[in-house]
């Protein structure tokens, strides 16, 4: 599992503090888990009673809550499946900026994105 920088996990509902008049001060709390093999972009924001299944990928800045199935790919706010993780393996496995990164030296690299990000 990889996770991406400023991804954060919420695992309360602070809002029945608009109720705090009506009852005592209570939160709901609910248990996130998260398969095997998963990505989960940068700044995503997932809520509580949150299920994300084996293999799947979660776009960046997605909001995710409820359950997602195993071998999807989920973007948005709020996330949704956008496609199968297979089909997206077949994307980028075909891109002409997919580059082996254990061929090139960071010089190598960083000349080969340069030239890329002129097309």
């Amino acid at each position: 599992m990889a996770i991406a920088r400023n991804t954060r996990f919420i695992t309360h509902d602070g809002s029945t503090w608009l109720f705090k008049n009506k009852s005592k001060m209570e939160y709901v709390f609910g248990k996130i888990t998260i398969g095997n093999n998963c990505f989960i972009g940068e700044n995503c924001l997932i809520l509580p009673n949150t299920q994300i299944g084996d293999n799947c990928i979660v776009g960046a800045g997605s909001v995710v809550r409820g359950k997602v199935p195993d071998n999807s790919v989920i973007y948005g706010n709020p996330a949704k499946v956008v496609m199968k993780s297979s089909m997206s393996e077949k994307f980028l496995m075909n891109s002409k900026f997919l580059i082996d990164e254990n061929k090139y030296t960071y010089d190598e690299k960083r000349a080969l994105l340069t030239d890329l990000l002129k097309l």
